[in-house]
């Protein structure tokens, strides 16, 4: 994990000991110290937001990229559409 990724899971979850008795602890030691991170003690918005912070970095053409995200809105809504028709 990048350092400054890191440091801001750091910042909203405490660390706690790797835990020795994993068979992937030595491995982990050596890649990452003997710290880790609980991600599922972060709520989810947190790392939704994290995540997508981090992606939008990477976009090289926003513009498409807003299309298929205005795109996957709408198959959404027609798909919940569907799932009210079909519960009634």
């Amino acid at each position: 994990m990048k350092p400054e990724k890191k440091s801001e899971i750091e910042s909203a979850s405490p660390p706690n000991p790797a835990k020795e008795n994993d068979r992937r602890f030595a491995e982990y030691r050596r890649k990452f110290g003997n710290k880790c991170w609980e991600l599922d003690a972060l709520s989810p918005t947190y790392l939704v937001d994290l995540v997508t912070k981090h992606v939008e970095t990477l976009i090289e053409e926003p513009a498409l990229w807003q299309e298929r995200l205005d795109k996957i809105t709408e198959e959404r809504a027609r798909l919940a559409d569907l799932a009210e028709e079909w519960a009634a």
